[in-house]
């Protein structure tokens, strides 16, 4: 018997009511669930059936597991007690005993009641490819039928569509129909959303969304003020630095704070006057490292007050009231586009008899709910019938349920009186499934303590049996100080800390690591490799000694003793396995993500396109040097200069007819296999071509090629996966693998193709659950990808939607909008931790983060400068504002360390005037130059230039071949495709494309970009706003991130001005209709572009594409307007250069306007004048 501790002899003899159990990673969870399971059935005074529990987790695998434990645990005690019947019958009963996922009980539900629900008992669980059809006849039925509606076009296919077809406008009702079926009442939610978003009666700051901003902006409000009170005790520090900086500081703290209090009031508060005016600094002369720290505290502030400035309304409310008005059509037309395509393809699914999981649910709650007249719900009797059937209801991974989910647990345990539910809120991070961890947050914060008395309680299990005490501690150092009720849901107090529980034997070494490494500039290797190789060297050093722990002693580690953890595995995973393998070391990791691009798998894939199209000639030279066919690229090329001007397959057809036996093997080959696909699933063709060529067997002489052999038979086992999902013909099955390269699909991942003794390379998600003696976190600098689309979904705060301007076709942020996306990313930013959360608990003897950063210097010095005196010492969270504003997991790892005694070097190296935090030992921190770090292996390639002498033969075929001329040999000067710009500018210095270092782009503009500059100025701003205040909507356009701040600073004022008080820009404001950047493409002869060409090309047609600055229109005739940049003293020479732009212009919106250009206009600003060209 284990030796339970108290906490967790709770949770296993717990009675009464409804437990709750907060479990701590590696607290033995699963083992006290199926205790808890075998307590019930022997208990001597009121035992439970085993078919009498209904015990849920979220995977098969866990229901498997926990079945099997729970019998192996029977079986045991059936060998202590043989003569015992009642276990006896426990062990029968258990084969009957509902252990399943939600999914199966909800399936075994619907099924038994189907009569209730009108439908057929026999239906099946759609498959991906049935979905994907129903889904896509289902929205283009639905759209023809309110394209139909000419408000629906204007209210929300051309706010939420795109400009060439209608994927976003599909994608967005999509996502929003997946959004609501997590919700146990979809269209009461969205009714419930709908009313609040058309309300103009509401006062914003009394609205939930109002709620949010004002939070929000208080939490800025307080962190600025906080800030500023630092840099005015450090200006204090020094006479001079007081004199200098201590008045406008003061003031700053003295507006601030007013500022707060007027928030504070909900009542009272308006969002009409958020920002702050900033007195000057004071001049100081001396060279003192405080200045640099004050001035870059206060432009912190300056920096999160000016992000308020989006949030001001007026003092009236009347910006809220346009804004709802704006986009009440929008908010309609979309709840009503998804109800019916819910509407269709739900019939559409009726009449394959076919059900998605997400119907089951809905159809579970709709037999165990009914409404009544007043919108209240009761339940069913059926719903009573099966709740009676269990004494207990027990679910694992409770933080993953979604709402609907929630909703159902809810009633079959009578209203909660009969739950017993685990989970980990900090473990959470399935948000893209709709998982919502309030659920069990909001339980973990309503429940007592456990007494045995209560109706409701809650058992903490924090005690750690995995991790080495080391680990625990630096997990909980960095997470007090990272994870907050702002920013991560929960306080990181000792409630949910980790206490390291576990006996380890005793070693020399430190069980936690954080290693900053800084690029140096002169390194060619990426961040990653730097990584890899640091990951290497660790490895290496960790293999010589006795380091990790078996039993009560220490053993050497092997190559599977260690795990690299990434966020994300795409793009990242194989590049950093290469970089090991050059270190000699082996790895192991899932190529689900680019599986189909392994060499292996596509040449195997070029073979099945050659299968589907022999003239697909790209996939047919891959398949020609495919090894079952053994084509050389000489013997390739050789085929192709005797057929130059054919395609492949016939040029090797010609070969064949020649006599060369390969090419001729090869047509007959692909003929017989193309005759094979025809009749017989992708599956089987895949066994045939390995069974008749053994190409598996061919790359087992490669280095690697047990790996590629694994990989090989993946593929014809995701094939048989196809097969039964339903993409049965080769050609379904090649259309499944290009959506999955192109991301559309993801590939399940397979640890059976795992190596035994590699390093393993997996995703944080995939870890989840399992645990490794040395883990590595890497890839920490890659930045968090923020939806920056102006279609913002939230479950609590409904939509966020842009305002959008048919004229400008501008989209203009909205309160709704803001607040929607303020929670959106805080939930995000919350799952987020916990993502990194669940990686740093995976290990049980060592913990490595490896950070490098080109930057990493400066990254260091600019976390010290935020970390100001509020901090030190206190064990304090770090500020939610510098959380948020975090651009990757990296920058709150430096907070951390900065912030640890064992950072010491880091704050030397920024001459940091805090203290460190208190903090248990056991974890070291490093400062690495990358020079430092041992580079990988550079493996020579063998010299294969030829020597001796050519065959005379031979030189002279090579010479005939290098000799032959190109019929169309005239048009190779001129592209297939030319931008109009390129004809005016020949010179590549003209381009806006800048080929200058960063650091150089960081100090000032050339003049091409101060052009590129202007131009996107006059493509993105509001032209009247901008008359009025021209500062203004440069800073707007700056927040935004429409310019850069070096492009915001690099713009001419006066010139801007000058625009904006011409009689061009007066006739523009007249005008009936005004367009911006207007992009087209037409077809001219070359000759035109050429006139010395020769007649038999002469005729050619080339695309010219161009894009048009403004169009706007008088009395229904097009003006054509193109700004210039150009500094130039003379208007004939800017006329001359640009007027056969101007022709082509004209000639192509001729052709697409269908009527007379008015006119041809240059406005120059140079110049500050309109120039016709005529």
């Amino acid at each position: 018997m284990p030796n339970w501790t108290d906490a967790q002899l709770d949770a296993i003899k717990a009675r009464r009511g409804t437990v709750l159990v907060s479990a701590a990673a590696g607290s033995g969870k699963t083992a006290v669930l199926v205790e808890r399971v075998i307590e019930r059935l022997t208990d001597p005074e009121h035992p439970t059936d085993a078919d009498r529990l209904l015990v849920v987790t979220f995977t098969k695998a866990a229901a498997a597991e926990m079945r099997d434990r729970i019998e192996k645990r029977l079986l045991a005690l059936m060998k202590e007690q043989p003569e015992n019947i009642r276990l006896r019958r426990q062990q029968l009963l258990l084969q009957q005993a509902h252990i399943c996922t939600v999914d199966s009980f909800c399936s075994d539900i619907v099924r038994e009641f189907f009569y209730l629900l009108g439908i057929s008992p026999d239906f099946s669980i759609i498959t991906d490819k049935q979905q994907e059809e129903l889904m896509t006849e289902s929205l283009d039925e639905v759209l023809t039928e309110w394209y139909k509606d000419e408000n629906f076009r204007t209210d929300l296919a051309d706010v939420l569509g795109g400009d060439k077809n209608d994927a976003r406008l599909s994608a967005a009702i999509l996502k929003m129909y997946e959004y609501t079926r997590s919700h146990p009442f979809p269209d009461k939610w969205m009714r419930d959303i709908q009313k609040a978003m058309t309300d103009v009666t509401q006062s914003p700051v009394k609205t939930p969304w109002g709620e949010v901003v004002r939070q929000h902006i208080m939490e800025v409000y307080d962190f600025a003020i906080k800030l500023s009170h630092s840099a005015y005790r450090l200006a204090a520090e020094d006479p001079d630095l007081e004199k200098a900086y201590c008045t406008a500081l003061g003031a700053d703290i003295d507006k601030l704070s007013e500022k707060l209090q007027a928030m504070e009031d909900p009542e009272t508060c308006r969002f009409s006057d958020l920002t702050v005016t900033f007195d000057k600094l004071g001049s100081f002369r001396g060279e003192d490292p405080r200045a640099d720290r004050i001035k870059a505290m206060r432009d912190m502030v300056k920096k999160e007050i000016g992000k308020l400035q989006k949030l001001e309304g007026d003092a009236e409310d009347q910006k809220f009231t346009e804004e709802i008005t704006a986009t009440t059509g929008t908010v309609v037309y979309l709840f009503l586009a998804v109800q019916s395509f819910e509407k269709t393809y739900s019939a559409k699914k009726r009449e394959k008899n076919v059900l998605d999981f997400s119907d089951l649910e809905h159809m579970v709650l709709q037999l165990f709910l009914t409404e009544q007249e007043d919108g209240t719900f009761r339940r069913t009797e059926t719903a009573k019938l099966v709740s009676e059937r269990f004494d207990e209801i027990m679910t694992d991974e409770y933080q993953d349920t979604n709402d609907l989910q929630d909703e159902i647990f809810r009633i079959i345990s009578q209203n909660r009186k009969n739950l017993f539910c685990v989970g980990d809120v900090k473990q959470s991070i399935y948000g893209f499934r709709r998982s919502n961890p309030k659920n069990f947050l909001k339980l973990l914060e309503s429940y007592s303590d456990y007494d045995g008395v209560s109706d409701t309680s809650k058992i903490i299990l924090s005690e750690n049996f995995r991790s080495r005490k080391g680990i625990c501690d630096t997990v909980n150092f960095i997470f007090q100080k990272i994870m907050s009720r702002g920013c991560g849901d929960i306080d990181y107090d000792n409630t949910h800390m980790l206490n390291a529980a576990a006996a380890f034997p005793e070693r020399d070494m430190n069980d936690a690591e954080i290693d900053i490494i800084n690029l140096s500039v002169e390194d060619e290797r990426t961040p990653l490799q730097v990584e890899a190789d640091r990951t290497a060297e660790i490895i290496r050093e960790m293999m010589q000694k006795e380091c990790i722990s078996k039993g009560n002693g220490l053993i050497r580690p092997q190559y599977g003793d260690f795990c690299v953890l990434m966020r994300t595995v795409k793009d990242t995973a194989k590049p950093f396995a290469d970089r090991l393998s050059e270190h000699g070391i082996p790895v192991s990791f899932s190529h689900s993500e680019d599986f189909f691009a392994l060499p292996e798998v596509a040449k195997m894939l070029s073979v099945l396109k050659v299968i589907r199209n022999p003239l697909d000639d790209v996939a047919l030279l891959s398949a020609m040097m495919c090894p079952i066919f053994g084509f050389s690229a000489d013997e390739a090329a050789a085929i192709r200069a005797d057929c130059k001007k054919s395609d492949i397959y016939t040029a090797l057809r010609f070969a064949a007819n020649s006599g060369n036996k390969k090419a001729e093997n090869f047509i007959n080959t692909v003929c017989d296999l193309r005759k094979y696909a025809a009749t017989h699933t992708v599956d089987r063709l895949i066994s045939k071509i390995y069974d008749d060529f053994g190409l598996p067997e061919v790359y087992l002489t490669d280095y690697d090629g047990q790996t590629k052999r694994r990989n090989l038979f993946r593929l014809q086992e995701l094939a048989r996966d196809c097969v039964n999902d339903g993409y049965e013909t080769n050609y379904e099955f090649l259309r499944f693998a290009d959506k999955v390269q192109k991301g559309e699909i993801k590939l399940p991942s397979d640890s059976s193709f795992e190596q035994p003794d590699a390093v393993r390379i997996m995703s944080i998600h995939h870890s989840k659950g399992l645990q490794f003696p040395v883990v590595f976190l890497v890839g920490l600098t890659k930045q968090v990808n923020a939806d920056t689309s102006a279609f913002q979904l939230d479950q609590k705060y409904g939509i966020g939607l842009k305002v959008y301007d048919p004229q400008s076709r501008k989209k203009t942020s909205t309160l709704m909008f803001e607040a929607v996306r303020s929670a959106k990313a805080k939930n995000e930013l919350s799952e987020l931790l916990r993502i990194y959360y669940v990686g740093a608990t995976r290990p049980k003897d060592n913990l490595f983060t490896i950070i490098c950063d080109s930057k990493a210097d400066k990254s260091l010095c600019d976390s010290a400068v935020m970390l100001s005196s509020d901090y030190q010492g206190q064990n304090t969270p770090i500020d939610p504002i510098l959380v948020e504003d975090a651009q990757n997991f990296s920058s709150l790892i430096l907070y951390c360390a900065l912030l640890h005694p064992e950072g010491k070097e880091l704050r030397s190296l920024c001459s940091a005037n805090f203290s460190p935090d208190k903090a248990q030992s056991g974890l070291t921190v490093r400062y690495l130059l990358s020079d430092s770090v041992e580079k990988s292996v550079k493996f020579e390639k063998e010299d294969v230039r030829p020597t001796g002498n050519w065959d005379e033969k031979e030189l002279k075929k090579l010479k005939e071949a290098l000799d032959f001329e190109y019929e169309y040999k005239a048009l190779s000067s001129l592209a297939a495709k030319i931008s109009v710009s390129a004809l005016t500018h020949k010179s590549p210095s003209n381009s806006a494309f800048s080929l200058r270092p960063s650091f150089l782009q960081d100090n000032q503009l050339n003049s091409a970009e101060k052009g590129t500059a202007m131009h996107q100025f006059m493509q993105y701003a509001d032209y009247i706003s901008a008359e009025k205040d021209l500062e203004n909507e440069i800073s707007l356009l700056l927040e935004q991130k429409f310019i850069s701040k070096v492009q915001a600073d690099s713009l001419n004022r006066q010139r801007l001005r000058s625009f904006f008080e011409s009689s061009l820009f007066e006739r523009m404001c007249k005008s009936e209709k005004l367009l911006r950047e207007q992009r087209f493409i037409i077809e001219i002869p070359a000759g035109r572009l050429d006139p010395n060409l020769p007649p038999n090309v002469a005729d050619e047609p080339i695309a010219i594409q161009g894009i048009a600055d403004c169009i706007f229109f008088e009395n229904g005739q097009p003006v054509i307007v193109d700004y210039k940049t150009d500094r130039v003293d003379n208007e004939k020479i800017l006329k001359e250069r640009y007027a056969p732009q101007l022709e082509i212009y004209a000639e192509a919106f001729e052709k697409i306007l269908g009527c007379k250009v008015k006119q041809k206009l240059l406005y120059s600003f140079s110049l500050s004048k309109t120039l016709e060209i005529v």
